[in-house]
């Protein structure tokens, strides 16, 4: 019988190790976690996993696109809706992206992206490994019990309500994720209509409704979040009341476009949107005033900055310092000629939407052909705009896309850091 002499390979050096793995992209590294408990230590390490975050921004920055079909009709029937994903880098290349089949079933604002993770409403999904957390439950709200006694106490004449959204960011200090959620909860006086169809309120101890402003913070890879104290002329800013059109996470700060309920104390009488800007490092809030008389068509990170793009003022707004109430620059942005306005032609109209940046300086745009009557969308093209040459290039088609404008986001990237 041949007997066969094994030769034992010997084991590569760590540092050689590391080395290499650093080459690879994420889909053979998520496999080789499972050659040794060596290489599943490595590539989960802290320190390895943020190097590939970065050199991910390197390679550059994708596209994640959100597209809708129709499923079953129900027992209703309606037709259920099914979200399609997908991943287009900047020559215009699309991949589809396999997605648990709560998002598959779920619609949730695409409306951030930090350093690869994606916020779904109260969950975080990791498109690059296809996995997502639910986020621990919350603290209770401490302002709930005291607006119940007062439902109770008079009954029948107050409204009381709640509002509540969350927002992903970065800590670039610690280079951890975080979450911030803000909640409102109101109690208002309820309006008695007279004989006459006059309206008007029960006189009780309030002169005003009451809006309370609960705040708290969530380091990813913990389960427990930490309630936030917020500054007295902030806290009574807020307490007025506010929705939030949109919101961005840039170099560890958390900036949400805000339209209050009533002018605050940073607003002119001309104002009618401010910035709130969290950061997270400190767990500070602050609020920023927009630049007079712009319109905010898109808020997000371009050359590493807050960026507003204003398309009917075709301006550029960058934050160049965001202490004292924020100071602004101004940048022209010289449009196609056919994009310049929204032109009505045969009962449709051309739509442009900022839509982010790309990482070689590019400002991305989706210009939509849409039918005025229905809104409905008959297709839209990706455009590249550079900022230093003004010129244009076509990225790619989307034929089939349609629905809302925030079914597309740039600023992806690459990243394997663990959600737990």
């Amino acid at each position: 019988m041949i007997q066969i002499k094994r030769t034992l390979v010997p084991a590569i050096p760590d540092d050689i190790l590391v080395q290499i793995l650093e080459k690879l992209p994420a889909k053979p590294l998520l496999r080789f976690k499972s050659v040794s408990k060596s290489w599943y230590s490595i590539i989960e390490d802290q320190e390895f996993a943020d190097g590939f975050r970065l050199r991910s921004h390197n390679r550059g920055t994708n596209l994640l696109v959100r597209k809708i079909r129709f499923g079953k009709r129900t027992v209703e029937g309606q037709n259920t809706r099914v979200y399609d994903f997908s991943v287009i880098d900047s020559e215009g290349q699309s991949v589809p992206v396999a997605v648990p089949n709560i998002l598959k079933n779920t619609f949730f604002h695409l409306d951030q992206l930090v350093e690869g993770l994606v916020l779904c409403n109260n969950l975080i999904w990791n498109p690059t490994t296809g996995k997502f957390i639910d986020l621990p439950p919350r603290n209770p709200n401490p302002y709930a019990k005291e607006i119940s006694e007062k439902m109770g106490n008079m009954r029948g004449c107050y409204h009381s309500g709640a509002w509540s959204k969350y927002f992903l960011g970065f800590d670039v200090s610690s280079k951890k994720y975080k979450v911030l959620s803000i909640c409102l909860t109101w109690l208002e006086r309820k309006p008695i209509r007279a004989n006459n169809d006059d309206i008007f309120y029960n006189e009780f101890d309030i002169n005003e409704n009451q809006v309370h402003v609960h705040a708290e913070v969530l380091t990813l890879g913990t389960n427990s979040w930490k309630i936030l104290s917020i500054d007295y002329s902030v806290q009574q800013d807020l307490s007025k009341g506010f929705t939030v059109k949109t919101s961005c996470s840039i170099n560890g700060e958390i900036y949400s476009i805000i339209t209050p309920h009533s002018k605050l104390s940073v607003m002119s009488s001309s104002e009618s949107e401010c910035i709130l800007a969290f950061d997270l490092s400190h767990e500070k809030f602050q609020l920023l005033l927009l630049p007079r008389r712009v319109y905010v068509d898109f808020a997000g990170e371009i050359g590493g900055r807050l960026a507003i793009i204003d398309v009917y003022g075709e301006r550029i707004w960058m934050l160049e310092e965001a202490f004292e109430g924020g100071k602004w620059t101004a940048v022209d942005l010289f449009l196609a000629k056919s994009w310049a306005r929204m032109k009505l032609s045969e009962g449709r109209l051309i739509a442009v939407y900022p839509i982010g940046s790309c990482q070689n300086g590019e400002i991305l745009f989706r210009v939509s052909e849409i039918v005025s009557s229905s809104g409905q969308d008959l297709g839209s093209t990706i455009f590249g705009y550079s900022m230093e040459s003004k010129d244009v290039r076509m990225v790619t088609k989307l034929d089939d896309f349609v629905d809302d404008r925030d079914n597309i986001v740039s600023g992806l990237v690459e990243t394997i850091h663990p959600l737990n």
